[in-house]
């Protein structure tokens, strides 16, 4: 029983450590669940500029804490996919456990 108890206290901890540590994202970037996250938010959007016609994404990863790859700035995006009006800027966000999580930023504009 002894056992039991110290697999189920060591399981729950890993489980949730991600959450504790912020392993899944930075700070402030919307909410966190320690076992699922996937939610979409718009950071901006400029009323000026007509209906888009271009979309771009670039997405940054995560492998727990072993490793981070990827992503892009909001004006190179637009430069590499000749998006010269921008007109919005949203935010994608994916965890799973904690052990592998993606930001994503899409662009769009004309």
């Amino acid at each position: 029983m002894k056992r039991i108890i110290t697999l189920f206290a060591m399981a729950s901890a890993v489980a949730l450590a991600p959450a504790c540590f912020n392993a899944g994202y930075t700070t402030g970037m919307g909410p966190q669940g320690s076992l699922f996250t996937s939610v979409k938010m718009t950071t901006g959007i400029n009323t000026d500029v007509a209906a888009s016609t271009i979309e771009a994404e670039a997405c940054q990863h995560r492998i727990y804490v072993f490793a981070a790859f990827g992503g892009q700035t909001v004006s190179d995006l637009a430069l590499d996919n000749n998006i010269t009006n921008i007109r919005s800027v949203n935010k994608e966000l994916f965890n799973i456990l904690g052990l592998y999580s993606r930001m994503c930023t899409i662009v769009s504009g004309n």
